[in-house]
């Protein structure tokens, strides 16, 4: 190839045409890409939060049914007994407590 020949290969024309190419190429990146990235990347943590908040109110629904049948068997009576009021309250309240920290945990 001649100096001409690459001379005339190298025309303001194809600088033109290649700057806007990367131009493209670099707004893509940075408009495109690079936010699509950064809402998965959201939206997999709001997928872990949400998994774990429901893994806490699965956990409190257990601790509340263990309270309440360890009660039944300390006083000797059958699965899923009838408590005293205020043993049953202050279960009740422990659960409200265990799912309201759930909700400040993981919401």
């Amino acid at each position: 190839m001649t100096k001409d020949k690459l001379d005339d290969s190298m025309k303001p024309e194809h600088i033109y045409v290649i700057i806007a190419l990367i131009a493209g190429f670099l707004f893509y990146q940075a408009f495109v890409i690079t936010p699509q990235k950064k809402l998965d990347a959201e939206q997999k943590v709001e997928s872990a939060k949400e998994l774990k908040y429901t893994s806490c109110i699965a956990d409190a629904g257990i601790a509340y049914d263990t309270y309440w049948e360890n009660n039944c068997s300390l006083k000797g009576l059958g699965h899923n007994c009838l408590l005293t009021t205020e043993v049953a309250n202050q279960i009740n309240s422990s659960f409200k407590e265990d799912k309201n920290r759930c909700v400040t945990l993981y919401k």
